[in-house]
């Protein structure tokens, strides 16, 4: 799922915080205003917060006169973005803008105006109007109201005109010059770039734009499939030197294969902006210690992970596990810092990362993926609460209703936990605890999920058999635990004990460090343990490869 636009414009970013709880009829009437403003925008004007608020929702508040307009050319390119945002935000589906009249997908847009979809992305910066909806398989895509699109047209028809007539090397083409060039540098053993100029000049083209297309068709797919073998052998514990062995690579070659791959899995998790800034963020995993808690599993959360059927679990999630208010706050100081670490780590502009880098962004979610678990356990209990307000008592669904609805109400609690602010954040004294966004995101994903259903009263359900297996209710929680662990238990410090004691001596020590309360990167456990970092990123393989044999 695409992370939410982020908005600049303060007026329009707390409109978005304020309707994240608000039902889906009134967020989709606030975008269809919003929509309707892109088009009466007039660039060289400015527009006060009040004209703003109200046109969007149609509410008079008081007037701020310390806040200065906001320039017309900011409002339409921000816009969109908060029409994006609150579509994405609210899950809406297809069939709930009818009331936007006929749809066009981004591939329709590029046909109408015969520009490709980077084009598009760029409209949509500049006034383009697009919501993000989910199809009939749950998937998120964007649609462009027809509406919107023939308003942009009329304000930008000399740009699409030039970029219509904009000449693009079809596939084709592409395809033609990929067979040329390779028969050119098998006969003459010339470069890519000399290669380029000289086929260049037989079809009329710049040679950068030859040698971009010759490097992209003959590296797509084999990178591809490199790419998703190597890390598929490094997540079983595979070292480096077997991956190269049976690729039939070189040593490099895997190595710079496995960190563009890891590199990719962490940036597609979008993570800058997911959660708020609390001061100042850590600028490595040392800096960490600074603002992190250091812990083992609570008993409530272990419970959780150590449930092995539904109704183990669903029992484990009734017990109330009372947080105190200091405790909930570190553990949300140490979540916010762990991905907005491995955000900066990931979003710098550099194309790969150092393998340091990537090592640090997967240890720092690793270390948040644990705070996270520990904030859910104290929550659980709102899920199942919610369950019975909506559906009934929960022992009387469905085995599959019933996993489906703690999955959903799970997943709801990670993204209340991504937006919270501790009370201490903002200066205040009281209120402020987690429960309160909790219970409104699981209410409102619960009363979604169950708005379809067939109502049937629970008194007469007889009551079900919960005796099967647990749903996979941690990853539905945290989308980044398969990049950074690869077996949830291995967090419960009783089975990580079972697996340390099932290796030799001198890999526990390793498996301690890398997987402890207190998780370290590869450099730490070199330092530690007295070896060079490829020894020790071997062991930390090695160790990785018993773990998942036990």
């Amino acid at each position: 799922m695409p992370a939410w636009p982020k908005l600049k414009l303060p007026v329009l970013a707390s409109l978005a915080d304020e309707l994240r709880f608000a039902p889906k009829a009134a967020v989709l009437r606030d975008i269809q205003r919003a929509a309707e403003t892109v088009d009466v925008i007039d660039d060289d004007a400015a527009y006060p917060r009040s004209w703003i608020v109200f046109r969007l929702t149609g509410y008079r508040g008081e007037v701020d006169a310390e806040l200065e307009p906001t320039p017309g050319m900011a409002l339409r390119t921000e816009l969109p973005r908060l029409i994006e945002r609150l579509s994405a935000q609210s899950a809406v589906e297809k069939d709930d803008i009818k009331a936007f009249g006929t749809l066009l997908s981004q591939a329709e847009v590029c046909r109408r105006w015969n520009v490709d979809r980077k084009s598009v992305e760029r409209y949509r910066k500049v006034g383009l109007v697009a919501l993000r909806v989910r199809d009939e398989r749950g998937r998120s895509t964007l649609v462009f109201p027809e509406a919107s699109v023939l308003a942009f047209e009329r304000r930008n028809t000399e740009r699409l005109k030039k970029a219509a007539a904009f000449s693009r090397t079809d596939g084709q083409t592409r395809s033609t010059l990929t067979e040329r060039a390779a028969k050119l540098r098998a006969r003459t053993g010339a470069s890519t770039a000399k290669v380029a100029a000289h086929l260049a000049k037989k079809v009329g083209r710049s040679s950068s734009t030859v040698r971009r297309a010759v490097q992209r068709t003959t590296s797509r797919s084999s990178t591809r499939r490199g790419v998703v073998d190597v890390l598929t052998r490094w997540d079983a514990g595979q070292g480096v030197g077997a991956i190269a062995k049976a690729a039939g690579r070189t040593r490099g070659a895997v190595i710079h294969a496995l960190l563009a791959a890891r590199a990719q899995r962490l940036r597609a998790l979008e993570l800058s902006g997911r959660v708020p800034s609390l001061g100042t963020p850590p600028r490595s995993i040392v800096e960490m210690d600074r603002v992190a808690t250091v812990g083992a599993c609570s008993e409530h959360a272990l419970r959780l992970l150590r449930a092995s059927t539904l109704e183990q679990l669903l029992e484990a999630m009734k017990s109330r596990n009372a947080m105190e208010r200091a405790t909930e706050a570190a553990w949300v100081r140490t979540h916010h810092a762990g991905v907005a670490l491995a955000a900066r780590l990931m979003g710098q502009d550099t194309e790969l990362p150092s393998a340091d880098a990537i090592d640090e962004a997967e240890c720092a979610l690793r270390w948040a993926l644990r705070a996270r678990l520990e904030l859910i356990a104290a929550q659980a209990v709102l899920v199942v609460e919610s369950i019975a307000a909506v559906a009934g008592e929960p022992e009387r669904l469905e085995p599959a209703d019933l996993s489906a609805a703690i999955v959903r109400g799970v997943a709801a609690v990670g993204g209340a936990i991504e937006g919270f602010v501790p009370p201490e954040a903002v200066r205040r004294e009281i209120g402020g605890r987690l429960a309160a966004p909790v219970s409104l995101a699981v209410g409102k994903a619960l009363a979604d999920w169950y708005s379809g259903r067939e109502k049937v009263a629970a008194s007469r359900r007889a009551a079900r058999s919960l005796a099967v297996p647990v749903p996979d209710w941690v990853d539905a929680a945290c989308r980044w635990r398969a990049a950074v662990v690869a077996n949830a238990m291995w967090l419960d410090p009783v089975a990580a004990s079972a697996i340390g004691a099932g290796l030799r001596e001198a890999d526990r020590r390793v498996w301690e460090l890398r997987f402890g309360a207190r998780p370290r990167t590869v450099r730490e456990v070199a330092a530690t343990l007295g070896l060079s970092r490829p020894r020790a990123g071997e062991a930390v393989q090695r160790v990785v490869r018993a773990a998942l044999s036990l």
